[in-house]
């Protein structure tokens, strides 16, 4: 993308159609119109990020420039997991979902606790941003480094609980998505609070 604007456009173009409202369009009317928008994409990160999570993602991550993502999976360890990828600066997301699951594993009544105390892993790969150049969002804040949780958030700290506390056991290995940015095309501003008509 060569300008704000087209930018701002290009992210807005990938919104769910109905986002917002109680009508969403489905993931596979959403996958066969953005997945040519990304190619590059694997369908479990359309999914879990930008179907699901369409404004966390953009106005996060947004200015990265999404079109040149690369992504590799990859299997790490839980320790290489939870000692070497960081979460947000001043504000750890994860370590609430860490102390519910250890304090009441059922109290969320949710499918995704239960499959990882089963399994010991997720049913998806989380999302970690390689980020070994400590970039800084647009107002400042540095995202962690050399690797950053983009999503998967519950995941990781549901994960951290199975670790911590002796009535679990983790796999020794999970799936990740390592996200790669092209740094040509990270912004120095958010494209979408940029003012124009669609």
């Amino acid at each position: 993308m060569s300008d704000g604007i087209s930018e701002a456009r290009f992210l807005r173009s990938l919104r769910p159609i109905g986002w917002g409202d109680w009508c969403v369009e489905s993931f596979n009317e959403y996958r066969l119109r953005i997945a040519p928008l990304l190619p590059q994409f694997p369908v479990d990160v359309l999914q879990e990020w930008l179907y699901r999570h369409y404004g966390d993602a953009i106005s996060d991550y947004g200015w990265l420039g999404l079109e040149g993502f690369t992504f590799e999976k990859q299997r790490w360890s839980t320790e290489q997991i939870l000692t070497g990828v960081g979460t947000w600066p001043g504000g750890d997301r994860t370590e609430s979902w860490t102390a519910q699951l250890k304090s009441n594993p059922y109290s969320c009544g949710s499918w995704l606790v239960t499959a990882m105390i089963a399994s010991g892993t997720w049913p998806v790969p989380i999302l970690v941003l390689e980020n070994a150049s400590g970039l800084q969002m647009p107002n400042g804040l540095r995202l962690a480094s050399p690797y950053h949780l983009m999503e998967g958030h519950h995941r990781f700290g549901y994960l951290r609980a199975l670790r911590d506390d002796p009535r679990w056991t983790p796999a020794a290995e999970h799936d990740i998505w390592l996200v790669r940015p092209d740094r040509e095309l990270v912004l120095d501003f958010w494209p979408m609070n940029l003012d124009f008509d669609v």
